[in-house]
């Protein structure tokens, strides 16, 4: 799916309902929407979340790292290989490139609009539902608060991965690193144009994006 799924990380939504829980059948519709809300709820693009708690809950945490890596490794293969051979092009395309990038994000466009039908369906199978998730999408669009979150309830995950130690330590270890490199990134190596700085950006906005990819771009801009 790494090589197909165009159109950010709604497609990508989409798509994992099709393939896992459509067709394959590893796990229920209401666990999928758990995975999907707790993703939301973590900093990173969801799909990248979601990729690697589809294997976490297969397979464990190797399975879980085996799935995301897998699920990402083709975009960092292409987005790799535009960067480094194909920047003239990029910064003025010929036609028939742009030819081609109107054609993928129309494809994009569609596969998001499939996939928001298909959530619906599966989330909203009643009125009250209905009612409740139109409600729900409305206060998170026009009424943005950082509390502001989807909260499940009946059959879904109980645990999975790391015990609660355990996730306790990987957040101290996240901390650990993004505290002494932003410090350093202001003070020792301000204004300098080196590898620090490259990874405290990246690391940085890695750290504070949550829900969608989209708002990476306009980070990113305003640091470089």
């Amino acid at each position: 799916m790494g090589w197909i799924a165009f159109g950010g990380p709604a497609a990508h939504i989409g798509l994992f309902q099709r393939f896992f829980v459509e067709r394959y059948k590893w796990f229920s519709a209401q666990t999928y929407l758990e995975l999907f809300a707790v993703a939301q709820c973590m900093p990173g693009p969801t799909s990248t979340q979601v990729s690697f708690a589809i294997g976490t809950v297969k397979k464990g945490v190797l399975g879980g790292i085996l799935s995301g890596i897998m699920f990402q490794y083709p975009g960092a293969i292409i987005m790799t290989a535009a960067g480094a051979g194909a920047a003239a092009w990029l910064v003025d395309p010929p036609g028939w490139l742009s030819g081609i990038v109107a054609g993928v994000s129309a494809t994009g466009v569609a596969m998001i609009a499939t996939a928001a039908k298909g959530l619906l369906t599966k989330a909203c199978a009643d009125n009250v539902n209905a009612v409740i998730g139109t409600l729900s999408a409305a206060a998170a669009i026009y009424w943005i608060q950082p509390w502001l979150y989807p909260l499940g309830g009946g059959e879904g995950l109980v645990s999975y991965g790391v015990s609660m130690l355990g996730g306790g330590c990987l957040i101290a270890l996240w901390l650990a690193v993004l505290i002494p490199v932003l410090i350093l990134a202001r003070t020792v190596y301000k204004d300098q144009a080196n590898p620090l700085n490259w990874f405290e950006a990246f690391y940085r906005i890695g750290s504070i994006i949550y829900g969608e990819a989209r708002w990476c771009c306009p980070c990113s801009g305003r640091t470089w």
